[in-house]
């Protein structure tokens, strides 16, 4: 059985199907290994400036703003889900 180049069959890498996918992918990694001397640096001076259960509240505040930013913005509360019809929607909502 022959396989055409047209027909992937889970055979091919992800990054070869969908475009772009290694380059988003690599940004996204650059950042997050990028900032991370910029959260050593703000741990150290918030550590120097105030008391460690305080340093810990302050980073705690802002871990949970993120997380509620992140969950009041559709687009990323939506990231990786199907879009239903209008048909769906409605079906879904009624029962």
């Amino acid at each position: 059985m022959g396989v055409s180049a047209g027909d992937h069959g889970g055979s091919e890498p992800a990054h070869e199907i969908i475009p772009l996918l290694g380059r988003t992918s690599s940004v996204s990694v650059q950042i997050g290994w990028g900032v991370t001397p910029l959260g050593a640096l703000l741990a150290g001076f918030l550590l120097q400036e105030l008391s460690p259960s305080a340093a810990m509240a302050v980073v705690a505040s802002g871990m949970a703003v993120t997380a509620a930013t992140a969950t009041a913005v559709a687009p990323v509360r939506q990231a990786g889900r199907p879009q239903l019809s209008s048909a769906a929607n409605a079906a879904r909502s009624s029962s």
